[in-house]
C-alpha cells in the first residue's frame, strides 16, 4: 500500500497503532457522542491487546538488549510489583489493580510494540503533522464557537490566564514538531514553510497557556537553535528573539500570565500554602504505608477498591492532581524503583549518539523530564503514548528491506 510516498509492507500494524493514538484521545469525542467515560478507555485497551499480539506474531528482528532497554524492562515491571503491594497493602485485589494500571501499562509498552511494527520514520511523521493540523482544528473550535463542540480534554470558561484554557490535543506532540522543525531549518537552510511551521507552533503552544510548557519549550528551542550555528547568527537570532520576546511581553495573554505567576508566588509562597508542595508532601509521606511502599509503590489506585475510593475523594477535597507532579505520581504508584528506573532510561536516552536529524528528539526527552516535574505527562496514557512514539524514532533500527521509497 502507498502511503506518504511509501510503499508500506506493514499496514494492520500502523492502523493498529493510529487506531489506538485517537482512541486515546476518545477521536476527540465530537457532539459528546461518547457518553459513557470508561468506554475509550475500553477500546484503548483492546487496541493495545490486538497490537501486543499482532507484534509477538512479527519475527522480523529481535532487540539487542543492552543495559538501556533493561532498564526500561525494570519499569514494566515496577508496575507489576506496584499491583502486590496494592493487594498486601490495600486490600485492593489484583485484577483491581492490572485493569487501574493497564492503560499506563499499555502506552509505556506500545515503544516495543512499535519496534516490532518497524513503521518508516517519515510515516511517522507525517502522520504527526496531520494530527497536529486536526488538533489545532478541534482547539480553534472549541475555542470561538459558541457551544462545545468536542467533548475531550479539559475546559476551562474562566481560567485567569488572559483566554478561555481550552486543551489542546498532543499539545507535546506540538512541542515535539517545534524541535523538528527548527532541526530542519539547521540542517536544510533557510526554507520559509519550516519558519511557518516553527512560527505556528510557538503560537499554539503560547495559547495552550500552559506556563511550564511555554517556558521549556522556548528555552530548549533557542538552545537547540543557537548550539548549532555561527557567532554571527548567534548574535543576530538573540536580537530577533529579543525583540519579539518584548513584544510578547506586552499582550493582555502575557501579562495576565504575568500577574496570575506573581499572584500564586505571593499566595503561596510557605510550603502550607503551595498546592503542589503539600500534594508532594502527601504522596510522598502522608500516604505511604512503609518503607515498603517507598521503594516499590503503592500500586495505581481504582475507584472500584475502597482503599481507592476513600483516596480519590480526599485527593478531590483537597485539590490534588497527578496532572500537576507527574514524577510524584510515579513515586506513589510504583516507588523508588519506578522513578529511578524510568529517569534512568530517559538520561540513557538524552545522552545516547544520534545522527544529526535526530537531534530534536534528545530535546523533547528533555522536554519531557523536566515539565513532568509540574505535569502529568508520564502518568496519562494519551501522552505516555506520544513518548513511545518518539522514544521508537530515536530506536528504531533502519529497514531497506520493508519499505521502499517511491520517487
Amino acid at each position: 500500500m502507498l502511503l506518504f510516498g511509501y510503499r508500506l509492507g506493514n499496514i494492520k500494524g500502523y492502523n493498529l497503532y493510529l487506531f489506538v493514538v485517537l482512541m486515546s484521545v476518545a477521536f476527540f469525542n465530537p457532539f459528546g457522542f461518547i457518553s459513557n467515560k470508561r468506554l475509550p478507555i475500553h477500546l484503548f485497551e483492546i487496541g493495545i491487546v490486538i497490537s501486543a499480539i499482532y507484534a509477538l506474531k512479527i519475527n522480523r528482528f529481535r532487540l539487542k538488549w543492552n543495559h538501556t532497554y533493561w532498564l526500561y524492562l525494570l519499569f514494566i515491571i515496577s508496575m507489576f510489583i506496584s499491583m502486590l503491594m496494592a493487594e498486601l497493602y490495600h486490600r485492593q485485589p489484583l485484577l483491581v489493580s492490572l485493569f487501574s494500571t493497564f492503560p499506563l501499562l499499555g502506552a509505556y509498552l506500545y515503544f516495543p510494540i512499535l519496534l516490532k511494527f518497524n513503521i518508516p520514520k517519515d510515516i511517522i511523521i507525517n502522520t504527526i503533522k496531520i494530527l497536529l493540523i486536526i488538533s489545532t482544528v478541534v482547539y480553534l473550535c472549541n475555542l470561538l464557537l459558541p457551544v462545545r463542540i468536542f467533548e475531550w480534554g479539559r475546559f476551562e470558561e474562566l481560567s485567569g490566564r488572559g483566554i478561555r484554557r481550552v486543551w489542546i490535543p498532543f499539545i507535546e506532540l506540538h512541542v515535539l514538531s517545534l524541535f523538528y522543525h527548527i532541526n530542519l531549518y539547521i540542517i536544510k537552510g533557510n526554507d520559509t514553510s519550516y519558519v511557518k511551521w516553527i512560527v505556528f507552533e510557538m503560537i499554539i503552544i503560547l495559547l495552550s497557556v500552559t506556563r511550564q510548557y511555554i517556558l521549556c519549550a522556548t528555552i530548549l528551542g533557542a538552545w537547540l537553535l543557537l548550539k548549532n550555528v555561527s557567532l554571527l547568527k548567534k548574535i543576530g537570532y538573540i536580537s530577533l528573539f529579543s525583540i519579539l520576546l518584548y513584544s510578547a511581553l506586552q499582550t493582555s495573554l502575557a501579562n495576565k500570565l504575568i500577574d496570575l505567576t506573581n499572584q500564586q508566588v505571593s499566595t503561596q509562597s510557605d510550603v502550607e500554602d503551595n498546592v503542589r508542595m503539600r500534594a508532594f508532601y502527601f504522596f510522598t509521606e502522608d500516604c505511604q504505608v512503609n518503607e515498603y511502599t517507598k521503594v516499590f509503590g503503592n500500586g495505581v489506585l481504582s475507584t472500584n477498591s475502597k482503599w481507592g475510593e476513600d483516596l480519590n475523594d480526599t485527593m478531590s477535597l483537597l485539590g490534588f492532581y497527578f496532572v500537576d507532579i507527574g514524577w510524584t505520581g510515579i513515586f506513589y504508584y510504583f516507588g523508588w524503583l519506578g522513578v529511578l528506573s524510568l529517569l534512568a532510561f530517559f538520561l540513557c536516552t538524552i545522552v545516547k549518539k544520534k545522527n544529526p536529524e535526530n537531534q530534536y528528539l534528545t530535546y523533547f526527552i528533555c522536554f519531557i523530564v523536566i515539565t513532568s516535574t509540574l505535569s502529568g505527562m508520564v502518568v496519562y496514557h494519551n501522552q505516555i503514548l506520544s513518548i513511545s512514539t518518539a522514544l521508537y524514532l530515536i530506536y528504531k533500527r533502519p529497514s531497506k528491506r520493508e519499505f521502499i521509497r517511491i520517487k
